[in-house]
């Protein structure tokens, strides 16, 4: 944003310099609310571009027990706002790994329940002993829990349309090669309720795939922005089952929410990675 870096410069004696810099100012901009600060990201002695998401402070949460890869607790934040997640939904993530998105949902919303799927054994009891450290802790929201099942996508094989919502980060890297979209896309035709929401984090690559099969009488109002995640492009993808009487109707106010989304997402995952778009002066 023109009008940050511009306001930043006239209220600070520093020198705009995109090239070379050792202070880098961030805006995070969500509907009316603004907030600046300064990176504590370790910058070097010179470099093009924004920070490197290594030498960003890591997220933390007391039920996380793992030191290794996960989604940012404020990515999954971020996913389940756009998912218009409330109290009492019931919740899959289709590519569970440790809970992570389930946790964040089910310490967040009271009367929720989560269901965290992974086909990887050793990824769920990860997530087995997150799930048992939050409810130890007494972090789950009123109500609420967590189950998780060692299950891959094409597991997903009888017709219950029991979930609200299914919010999941697909596989990215050597790991695509599992994603296969005729199977998900049959497998959230089974456990979605009419009118229930998903949401996916997607490799660029596979969001075509995705879309083609959100064109049937099935899925409507899909919507696409950018996002970063990991310092990887990526899709993030929302559209929502029809409902039987009002099958394919969009509503101005989703419309609305996905403008606000991608420009929020991009924002955070921005913050988180060091990869601002548009919103940061580089000082």
């Amino acid at each position: 944003m023109p009008a940050v870096g511009g306001g930043v410069g006239m209220a600070m004696p520093w020198k705009v310099n995109l090239k070379t810099y050792d202070i880098e100012v961030t805006a995070i901009i969500h509907r009316d609310t603004v907030v600046l600060g300064l990176s504590c990201a370790q910058l070097g002695k010179s470099r093009r571009g924004a920070t490197q998401p290594s030498k960003l402070p890591r997220e933390q949460r007391p039920w996380h027990l793992s030191d290794a890869r996960h989604l940012r607790f404020s990515t999954a934040r971020l996913l389940l706002e756009l998912a218009e997640v409330s109290a009492g939904d019931r919740l899959l993530d289709l590519c569970g790994g440790m809970g992570t998105i389930a946790l964040e949902a089910a310490c967040c919303f009271p009367d929720l329940r989560a269901t965290s799927a992974d086909v990887s054994q050793r990824a769920c009891q990860r997530a087995e002993a997150n799930v048992a450290a939050a409810r130890s802790l007494g972090l789950l929201g009123l109500g609420s829990s967590v189950e998780v099942l060692v299950r891959g996508v094409s597991g997903w094989t009888r017709s219950s349309q029991e979930f609200d919502v299914v919010v999941s980060e697909l596989p990215f890297g050597v790991s695509i090669s599992i994603l296969d979209s005729n199977v998900l896309l049959t497998a959230l035709q089974r456990v979605v309720r009419p009118g229930g929401r998903v949401v996916l984090i997607a490799p660029c690559s596979e969001s075509p795939s995705i879309e083609e099969h959100t064109l049937s009488d099935t899925w409507c109002e899909y919507r696409r922005c950018d996002g970063n995640v990991g310092g990887t492009s990526v899709h993030i993808l929302y559209f929502r089952r029809a409902d039987r009487a009002i099958p394919g109707k969009a509503t101005a106010a989703l419309s609305s929410c996905i403008a606000l989304f991608q420009h929020t997402f991009n924002a955070t995952a921005a913050r988180n990675h060091g990869e601002l778009q548009g919103c940061q002066g580089k000082l």
